[in-house]
């Protein structure tokens, strides 16, 4: 696939769903703010799915559609057994998915808001009822708690065989909990920060630190994708979200240089497409999954304003998008506007 090739934005089925107010006692797809994405084969038919948490701590469930690498079907809201309540921690959700206590049913890990990780048990495979929340602990049993926006990522940071917990936070950088138990029995160990090539610890200073972790390059090494929010010294009144001028929503990529069982990073890179830095809005929020099966990860990336971007790796070290069209004229791009407004309303919160 030639540079220039590809594209299109994952729009998550809106032009087939409908969209309702929250708060207006239906369910709705997507949030208005703050989209955070997890592709997983939740109902074990190999097909890639979507979980995606919400600015009101709500987690969808989009199902993937077979013949369609990009097209998703709204499934519902997850819920809380027992209640049937959905699922809902203290605004903004960030979830991923892992089999927690190795009873072979996936289960959720979410960070919120206020920087707390709580655990929800999947009940049965693929089923949309999770466990009552508890939450994550240190080995000390002292809830894990980060200095805000809490967002995890389990996987075995340092080749010893047990999954460890990986957490991003609003202006304090990333942490590492290692597990000194089991991926079915964990005991997570005081937060550690990342090391830098350069020496000592791998400083990310910008608001919100939204990682995904896994072997970008394909050196089987762990790498980091990092989504975040950089604040801009000024307004920009050019920006394509009218809620987002004092921010923009960047991608960086930092390569391990060290090993399996201890890696060590360099500098970070910015990503781009078609030749421009990255830019959702605010607050990125990347996951990277082969999603066009040609043996290149791409990545879909949350924002701010609820929208969900695709971008399709065209070769090992690029990516690119084509430009979308703003025919209703409010200043964002139609096909990943949650909401779509006349022309100089504001995107404020709901639809």
């Amino acid at each position: 696939m030639g540079a220039g090739a590809a594209t299109r934005i994952l729009v998550l089925g809106l032009a087939t769903l409908a969209l309702s107010v929250p708060g207006a006692g239906q369910e709705y797809p997507s949030a208005s703010w703050e989209s955070s994405p997890v592709a997983i084969d939740w109902n074990g038919d190999d097909v890639m799915d979507l979980l995606v948490g919400d600015d009101d701590g709500f987690i969808s469930l989009f199902l993937g559609i077979a013949d369609d690498p990009l097209g998703f079907n709204f499934a519902g809201l997850l819920r809380v057994e027992g209640s049937g309540e959905p699922l809902r921690v203290p605004r903004e959700a960030h979830p991923e998915a892992t089999d927690w206590n190795g009873d072979g049913i996936i289960d959720l890990v979410v960070g919120d808001d206020v920087g707390f990780v709580t655990l929800f048990l999947g009940r049965s495979p693929g089923g949309m009822m999770v466990s009552p929340g508890m939450p994550v602990d240190l080995a000390n049993g002292i809830p894990l708690r980060v200095h805000a926006e809490a967002r995890p990522r389990c996987i075995d940071w340092n080749g010893d065989g047990a999954e460890d917990l990986i957490v991003g936070t609003n202006s304090d950088g990333l942490y590492i909990f290692l597990n000194t138990g089991s991926s079915a029995n964990r005991l997570l160990s005081r937060g550690i920060r990342p090391r830098s090539s350069l020496g000592g610890e791998l400083r990310l200073s910008n608001p919100v630190i939204a990682p995904w972790v896994g072997d970008w390059n394909g050196d089987g090494l762990l790498d980091l994708i990092i989504g975040c929010s950089v604040v801009l010294p000024e307004p920009d009144s050019s920006s394509m979200y009218p809620c987002c001028e004092g921010s923009r929503g960047h991608v960086f990529y930092y390569q391990n240089v060290g090993s399996v069982n201890s890696p060590l990073f360099d500098e970070g890179v910015q990503l781009e497409a078609a030749s421009q830095p990255i830019d959702v809005g605010d607050s990125a929020a990347p996951y990277a999954f082969d999603w066009t099966g040609d043996g290149l990860l791409d990545l879909i990336v949350g924002s701010n304003s609820g929208a969900i971007w695709f971008f399709e790796r065209a070769e090992a070290e690029s990516l690119d998008m084509i430009a979308v069209p703003d025919q209703d004229g409010d200043g964002i791009p139609d096909p990943h506007d949650i909401c779509p407004h006349q022309a100089g309303e504001m995107n404020q919160g709901g639809c």
